[in-house]
């Protein structure tokens, strides 16, 4: 119980901490001034909030998207990672043998003129395509090539600088794109170049739903996590008080179970042991009796 009150607890917590996050993007979402894209574009930082913030909305212009290292999936942002995993005895080791990521300079267009959008860092996208799969190198294969994708493959068995990477190692390999939408909402800070871009420690929010749509769900999403980590926590607290509780009591009456037996025990011995004493003497008595009346007889006889 007490181990279940911990999880019901934590989720409790991660819950509360995913209500922080939505309220605060929502919060992001109707502080940041929504602006035309051509008037972005003229004026700059003169039409931001006093933090260099700035949203627009309209039609997506990306003449030259970029294509993801693994699916060949046409991006404004992709990043990937290739792991190895393998056993050595009793010990797991992995190794990373590539990881990467790309970004692109596209516009954002509502009619009035088009502004620019800089990816190249990061990009907050909820829309984002994710790509994860896990292979080995079939046993009864001569070729040592791994194919994950019709883009994709990998040799097995190879030397990446001084680690050796054995014949029957597991491969992972992951991706995550955001694709090129027909409209898209982006809320981010505008760079020296006019472009808006991700800030530190400020991600850059990109959705094709819109910026109403957006609100909708960090609204959504925050009553959600409140609710279950209004619920988990305190039940989380009661478990583990219980469970705290009980097994203190618990070992108590295992310890006093523990000495009962032992008495009892002890008490069944010494019985065991009188028991065997007294047996013991009663058939000396009769072997003694016995030998009493045999010399009896041969007295009498003589």
């Amino acid at each position: 119980m007490l181990i279940a009150g911990l999880v019901i607890a934590g989720i409790g917590v991660l819950a509360f901490l995913g209500f922080f996050l939505a309220g605060r993007k929502a919060g992001r979402v109707m502080n940041t001034p929504l602006v035309k894209t051509g008037e972005l574009a003229a004026k700059g930082k003169a039409i931001a909030d006093d933090k260099g913030g700035v949203s627009v909305e309209g039609k997506v212009i990306c003449a030259d998207p970029l294509i993801s290292r693994i699916t060949h999936t046409p991006a404004l942002h992709y990043r990937y990672k290739v792991m190895a995993k393998w056993k050595v005895g009793e010990e797991t080791k992995t190794y990373k043998i590539d990881e990467g990521k790309a970004g692109t300079v596209f516009e954002i267009d509502d009619g009035s003129g088009p502004c620019k959008v800089d990816t190249n860092e990061s990009i907050d996208c909820p829309e984002k395509v994710e790509y994860s799969e896990t292979k080995g190198r079939a046993l009864l294969k001569m070729s040592k090539t791994i194919e994950f994708t019709e883009h994709y493959t990998l040799q097995a068995g190879q030397d990446y600088g001084k680690t050796r990477i054995p014949d029957d190692a597991k491969y992972t390999v992951t991706e995550t794109v955001v694709p090129v939408p027909a409209t898209a909402y982006c809320c981010g800070h505008l760079n020296e170049d006019g472009a808006l871009v991700q800030k530190l420690l400020s991600s850059m929010l990109f959705t094709s739903k819109g910026r109403d749509a957006l609100l909708a769900d960090s609204a959504s999403t925050s009553k959600r996590t409140k609710m279950i980590g209004m619920v988990c926590v305190p039940v989380g607290l009661l478990l583990v008080i219980i469970g705290a509780v009980t097994g203190g009591t618990s070992s108590s009456s295992g310890s006093s179970k523990a000495r009962t037996n032992k008495g009892a025990k002890s008490g069944k011995t010494a019985k065991a042991g009188k028991t065997t004493r007294a047996g013991k003497a009663a058939k000396a008595g009769k072997r003694g009796g016995k030998k009493g009346k045999r010399g009896g007889k041969k007295g009498k006889r003589r």
